[in-house]
């Protein structure tokens, strides 16, 4: 979370100026899905909407922040049956 409400200072110890980028870029991309409901905006990476066919996802690390696909949807899958069968959904 601090990344998110760009709580670097007050709450990690060893954040490098990388850090700060990224902290940026997700604040700005929250910010701008709360305002508009899409996340994308001037000066951010795509991020593109999910799309199943493709099980695409943003990926932020430390390798820079852009597209993937293949989210390991199985393994996925196998905890959101699990989540189901604990809540009684299935």
């Amino acid at each position: 979370m601090p990344y998110v409400f760009q709580g670097l200072k007050e709450f990690e110890t060893g954040a490098v100026a990388a850090d700060y980028r990224v902290s940026g870029m997700i604040a700005s991309y929250w910010t701008n899905f709360a305002r508009t409901g899409d996340p994308n905006g001037a000066g951010l990476p795509r991020w593109d909407a999910y799309r199943a066919s493709d099980d695409n996802w943003l990926e932020i690390g430390e390798n820079g922040i852009g597209m993937k696909s293949g989210i390991h949807a199985a393994r996925l899958d196998w905890h959101i049956a699990r989540f189901k069968r604990s809540a009684g959904l299935q």
